[in-house]
């Protein structure tokens, strides 16, 4: 049955992507919704709502518009402004973003015109950021990124016009890290340090840390990595806009993303020309994965999977879109595989499966399991 779920947990819709790109920005996040939009967000699809989670210093506030039904039937903006306008006088927000759910995209808000209204009204930067909780949390990254970029990256009109920003200083930016895909805050200092020992001075991460700063140093940047696909927009207007070129890769040793950093290698029998390896996540780091695997000498085939966006760009013939739970019941009862890398809690589906298996956590997945693994390697 189609849509059917008896293994995994419903995936985090856009909405979520969302709030999660804002999360460390210090700005003000209204979800425009009736409170349970905002309920799910706070409570099972942000890690960074865990108390023993480390957290940015820039992290904004989160509030729910709490439409009545009347308002949202009616499209009544002025209640929102005033909710907006209140909540604004309350905290120190740098800026505002307005998050859209199904409730406006049912009845057509006109979330733009209602940010400009916002902004008159508390005199701050307000974006509207267009999900509409039909798709899942990398399209709604995407689209908060790049309307992030967009706001505060820095002036021009049209492609092409806007200025580089001139520095001596040798700066990168990472575009797309968010911890729903990435969710140790460490993953984000292994690529720093990393980049840093490759001879950058600067390494940006928008969403990660240095709040709203990191989007408006944006156009000091020498080279964009991006990190998941959800990126891959932001970096193309980027390019068209400051020409800053970019490269779709995870600019760090893929190990780290593995259960206790194991690598691939040391799972099975080496180098081997017929051995089938199925690697799971998000695309960008699948494709990680992959590349570290075959430049460590093994000859065999790698195949791709994700259940989340995969950009033909970027794939290779044989990666895979998992839609439903019996595509890789499937794929793993007929492909044969000598060793899966993928999110433990994909193991329940893969019951007759004999290989080896290499842990490797996707937030986006396993949710508050990943979080509790985490917890337990610190304990331990």
């Amino acid at each position: 049955m189609k849509g059917l779920r008896k293994y995994l947990t419903p995936f985090a819709p856009d909405q979520s992507g969302a709030v999660s790109m804002c999360y460390a920005l210090g700005g003000m996040v209204v979800i425009v919704d009736a409170g349970g939009c905002a309920g799910n967000i706070c409570g099972f699809d942000e890690p960074r709502w865990q108390p023993d989670y480390a957290s940015s210093s820039h992290v904004g506030a989160v509030f729910s518009a709490g439409l009545r039904d009347m308002d949202a039937i009616l499209g009544r903006d002025e209640a929102l402004t005033a909710k907006v306008e209140e909540a604004a006088r309350q905290i120190d927000a740098s800026f505002i973003a307005l998050v859209g759910t199904p409730v406006p995209a049912v009845i057509g808000t006109d979330l733009p015109s209602a940010a400009r209204m916002a902004q008159k009204a508390c005199h701050l930067p307000c974006i509207a950021i267009q999900t509409d909780g039909m798709h899942l949390y990398d399209r709604g990254i995407e689209e908060a990124l790049l309307t992030l970029v967009k706001a505060f990256s820095g002036p021009g009109e049209g492609d092409g016009q806007g200025q580089r920003a001139s520095t001596d200083r040798n700066v990168c930016s990472v575009l797309g890290w968010n911890p729903l895909d990435l969710f140790d805050p460490q993953w984000a200092d292994a690529v720093r340090s990393f980049l840093l020992s490759s001879g950058y001075d600067e390494v940006l991460i928008p969403g990660a840390d240095r709040g709203l700063e990191a989007f408006v140093q944006l156009r000091h940047a020498k080279r964009n990595y991006v990190v998941s696909p959800a990126g891959i927009a932001a970096a193309r207007h980027l390019e068209k806009m400051y020409g800053i070129p970019y490269e779709v890769t995870f600019p760090a040793d893929p190990g780290i993303l593995m259960e206790n950093n194991r690598h691939p290698c040391a799972e099975i029998p080496f180098p081997g020309d017929d051995l089938k390896v199925l690697v799971v996540h998000q695309q960008v780091l699948a494709n990680a994965i992959r590349k570290s695997l075959a430049g460590s000498g093994f000859r065999g085939s790698i195949t791709a999977a994700t259940w989340f966006r995969l950009d033909p760009e970027f794939a290779k013939e044989g990666d895979i879109h998992l839609q439903e739970e019996d595509d890789f019941i499937e794929l793993v009862r007929e492909g044969g595989f000598d060793l899966i890398i993928a999110d433990p809690s994909l193991k329940p589906m893969a019951k007759q499966y004999q290989g080896a298996w290499i842990d490797a956590f996707h937030f986006a997945v396993s949710g508050q399991a990943a979080i509790d693994h985490r917890r337990n390697i610190i304990k331990g």
